[in-house]
Parts: structure tokens; C-alpha cells; sequence
């Protein structure tokens, strides 16, 4: 869940697949610009919503960078940051966990791809839509990835299902 995307121009990056007018986007600049600086998690409790997205953003675009240059270190260094980022929002509250939505128009497939993720719990279906459309437009590792994490959540679900069954009279 964690890649960079080696797509054309910006035009061809966003595909809007589900309907975020109300959700207010909180990055800007490029892929990898978002003018923060990854932070401890002492400072993540100080963070308002909108700079922990940033955070966010900003492991998720670099983690892919480091998976497509070979930097496990790096690339695990940012996947601890996405965790504990994701962990503080998610300790605030539906509302505040729920702005992990804004990520889904990010112009990083990365980003998408990892906010769909961490959203899987929560809005399984936008988070599935999103991992569609990069399933489809995207090669190389991010398309397969996206594709791959589809594909589990759909076991997870077929399992709770039949255990689901089980255990009604």
C-alpha cells in the first residue's frame, strides 16, 4: 500500500471517482512539496487535522519513492509515519478520521492508494472505488498493489461472511 506512480502530466494523475465537494483538501503543491516536515509523535498530538494529512501525504509520496529506488529503511521509516499519523486522527474521532478522504483526489497515486487503504474500515466502498481506478489505470508496482489489497479485502470478506453464516440459526 505504500508506492509511487510513473504517470504522464498532472492531467492524467486525478481520477474522480466519488463525489468530495463538502470534504476540504488539505495539500497542495507537488507530489512530494507539501511543506511539512515528518514530525515525532510527541508533536502529532499538537498537530491540527489539516498538518497531520499533510503528514501523511507527505510519508505516503515518499515511502513510494523510496520502494521504487530500493530504500527499504526509508521506505519503512515512512510507513511508521503513515501508521501513527493515521493512529492520532483516528483517536479524534470518526469526523477527524474521515478526512483521510480528502486524500482520494491527491495527484500521488501513492497517497490515493493509501488513504483508500486506511479507509477500507470505514468507507468500503469509496475506498474500493478509488482502489479500482488505480487498479486499472495505473501499471508497475502501484496497479498491482492496489489490485492485491482489493483482492485480500475481498477474501476478508467472504470469510466474515461464512462465519457470519455459521453462526446464524
Amino acid at each position: 500500500m505504500f508506492f509511487r506512480d510513473d504517470r504522464g502530466s498532472p492531467n492524467e494523475r486525478v481520477a474522480h471517482t466519488t463525489d468530495l465537494s463538502d470534504t476540504p483538501v488539505y495539500w497542495q503543491g507537488s507530489n512530494t512539496d507539501f511543506g511539512l516536515e515528518l514530525q515525532t509523535m510527541a508533536n502529532y498530538k499538537k498537530s491540527t487535522t489539516p498538518d497531520l494529512l499533510r503528514i501523511f501525504a507527505k510519508a505516503a509520496a515518499e515511502q513510494g519513492e523510496a520502494l521504487l529506488n530500493a530504500d527499504p529503511k526509508r521506505a519503512n521509516s515512512r510507513y511508521r509515519t503513515m501508521t501513527k499519523t493515521y493512529s492520532e486522527l483516528e483517536s479524534r474521532g470518526p469526523a477527524a478520521q474521515k478526512e483521510i478522504l480528502s486524500l482520494f483526489e491527491h495527484p500521488d497515486g501513492y497517497v490515493r492508494l493509501n488513504a483508500a487503504a486506511y479507509s477500507l474500515d470505514f468507507d468500503p466502498p469509496g475506498a474500493i472505488r478509488v482502489l479500482e481506478v488505480i487498479r486499472k489505470m495505473e501499471s508497475r508496482l502501484l496497479g498491482f498493489t492496489a489490485g492485491m489489497i482489493v483482492e485480500e479485502w475481498n477474501k476478508k470478506q467472504a470469510v466474515q461472511d461464512l462465519n457470519r453464516r455459521k453462526t446464524e440459526p
